[in-house]
C-alpha cells in the first residue's frame, strides 16, 4: 500500500453543496443533530475558484537580498509598508518604488505572530527599479468541485482541505473570494507517480455564483445565490458510526458541466483526529478509471454517498496508486462550516 499522499493543489479544488431543513448558525451541533436535522444537496459540479489574500504572500526570498538580511522568509504575509496597507502586488511595487532607498518598516504575519522588519530597498542597475529581493503574489485561482449547499441559507462547503499557496504550501489568507461557472475541457489522466488533473476554463462572463467567506484547513465555505443551487434531491448527513466499508458512490464532473455518479469502495475508516484523512478510498468504476486513471486534481471535494446519505468528500490521492486516496467525513465539514 502506498503510504505517501499528495494533497490536491491550488489549481484544482473541490466543493460540496448542502441543503437543509434546519437553519445553520454559529452553534456547534452534535453528530446526532447533524444526522437528524440537516439535509443537504450533494454537489459534484466543477467551479472556478478565485481568492484574493488581502495582503502580500512572500513566495520566495533571494539570498543576501535586503529582504533576506531583514529576516523576511518564504511564506510570510506582508500587511503594511511604512504604515500603509498593501493588498495587491501593484500596491507592493508602487510602495517599494516610492520609498526608494529609505529604510522602511514592513509589518509581517508569520504563523500567528506579528513581526516588524526594517528593510532598505536596493536599486537594480539594469532596470533602475528599487527592489527588496522578494517574489510575491496576492491571489490564488483554480478549478474545483462543489461539495454541499443549504437551499434555505445558500451556505456551501467545498474541497475538504484549504486552498494553499502553490509555492509555500501554506493556507492562503482570505481577504475576499468568489466561485464562478467553469467547464471541464479535458482530463490529464493519473498514472503511478504522476497524479493527473481536470482542465477547466472559467465562464467568459465571469459572473460570480457565490462568495467565499472562509478558507479553513478542512475546506472553503461561503454562500451562493438561490438559482445556483443544484436541482438534486437532498440527502441527510451520515454520522461516523453509520459509515461502512464497502461500496459507495461519488459525484464528479469529468467532461463539460455534466455531473455523473461513479462507484468507489470505502476500504477503511480511520480513527478521527480532526483531520481530513478519515476515509481510505479506492476507485472501482471502470468508466472513471478509463477517463481519469483514478483520482485527479480537481476532484477534491467530490461528495461521497452511501446508503442515501452524504458521508464525506474526497481530499487526497496516493501518488504511487492514484486509484486510491483519502476522504474527510461530511459531519466534520458541516460542523466546521456552521
Amino acid at each position: 500500500m502506498a503510504k505517501k499522499a499528495w494533497k490536491f493543489g491550488i489549481l484544482l479544488l473541490a466543493a460540496l453543496l448542502i441543503s437543509g431543513s434546519a437553519q445553520m448558525g454559529a452553534t456547534q451541533l452534535t453528530n446526532a443533530q447533524i444526522s437528524e436535522e440537516i439535509r443537504v444537496i450533494p454537489g459534484g459540479t466543477v467551479v472556478g475558484i478565485k481568492i484574493w489574500a488581502g495582503g502580500i504572500i512572500v513566495a520566495d526570498v533571494e539570498k543576501k537580498s535586503p529582504a533576506s538580511k531583514a529576516g523576511l522568509r518564504k511564506g510570510d504575509f506582508i500587511t503594511t509598508i511604512g504604515g500603509e496597507k498593501v493588498e495587491t502586488v501593484q500596491d507592493f511595487t508602487a510602495k517599494t518604488q516610492a520609498i526608494a532607498t529609505n529604510q522602511t518598516e514592513f509589518l509581517v504575519e508569520r504563523e500567528g505572530r506579528h513581526l516588524s522588519m526594517k528593510i532598505t530597498p536596493e536599486q537594480d542597475l539594469a532596470s533602475g527599479e528599487y527592489k527588496v529581493g522578494a517574489w510575491v503574489r496576492d491571489a490564488a485561482a483554480g478549478v474545483g468541485t462543489m461539495t454541499y449547499t443549504c437551499p434555505e441559507t445558500g451556505e456551501f462547503g467545498a474541497l475538504g482541505h484549504a486552498v494553499t499557496d502553490i509555492d509555500t504550501h501554506t493556507l492562503v489568507p482570505l481577504g475576499s473570494g468568489k466561485i464562478v461557472s467553469c467547464e471541464v475541457i479535458g482530463v490529464q489522466a493519473s498514472e503511478a507517480g504522476a497524479p493527473g488533473e481536470l482542465r477547466g476554463v472559467f465562464s467568459s462572463a465571469g459572473d460570480a455564483l457565490g462568495v467565499i467567506n472562509e478558507n479553513k484547513s478542512d475546506g472553503i465555505y461561503g454562500s451562493i445565490s438561490g438559482e445556483s443551487v443544484a436541482a438534486r434531491p437532498s440527502l441527510r448527513i451520515a454520522n461516523r458510526d453509520e459509515v461502512q466499508t464497502g461500496v459507495a458512490y461519488i459525484l464528479a464532473t469529468v467532461e463539460g458541466q455534466n455531473v455523473q455518479q461513479f462507484e468507489i469502495e470505502i476500504e477503511r475508516i480511520n480513527p478521527s483526529d480532526g483531520g481530513n484523512r478519515e476515509l481510505m478510498l479506492r476507485v472501482t468504476d471502470a468508466d472513471l478509471l478509463e477517463k481519469t486513471g483514478g483520482i485527479v486534481q480537481g476532484m477534491s471535494g467530490c461528495p461521497i454517498i452511501q446508503n442515501d446519505a452524504l458521508v464525506g468528500a474526497i481530499t487526497y490521492v496516493f501518488i504511487n496508486d492514484p486509484t486510491r486516496g483519502y476522504g474527510i467525513l461530511a459531519e466534520n465539514m458541516i460542523n466546521d462550516g456552521l
